[in-house]
């Protein structure tokens, strides 16, 4: 079932783009499937992206994840909500 997702996952892992374009590229399937599984598929891939990146530039990429993911209105408030809190669980340290 996720081999699809998996196989358009490394496509876009071997396209060249900066970070920023990488992670919108990454929240903007997570955003367009209605599918709960490959929302998390998504959302976890943009985590995994949001962490190779150095701590410095972290920071401000989180915010565009979130700024991003609460700006799409198609999705409704709850599901949005519950993207930014799956992402931060996996992204923001808690110490």
């Amino acid at each position: 079932m996720l081999c699809g997702l998996q196989r358009d996952r490394d496509t876009l892992a071997q396209t060249p783009l900066d970070p920023r374009e990488r992670l919108k590229a990454l929240l903007q399937r997570a955003l367009d499937t209605d599918r709960r599984i490959d929302r998390l598929f998504w959302l976890q891939a943009a985590a995994d992206n949001l962490r190779a990146q150095p701590d410095e530039q972290r920071s401000g990429l989180w915010r565009a994840a979130y700024r991003r993911i609460h700006s799409t209105f198609r999705i409704p408030y709850a599901d949005r909500a519950a993207a930014v809190h799956y992402l931060a669980t996996k992204v923001v340290p808690l110490d």
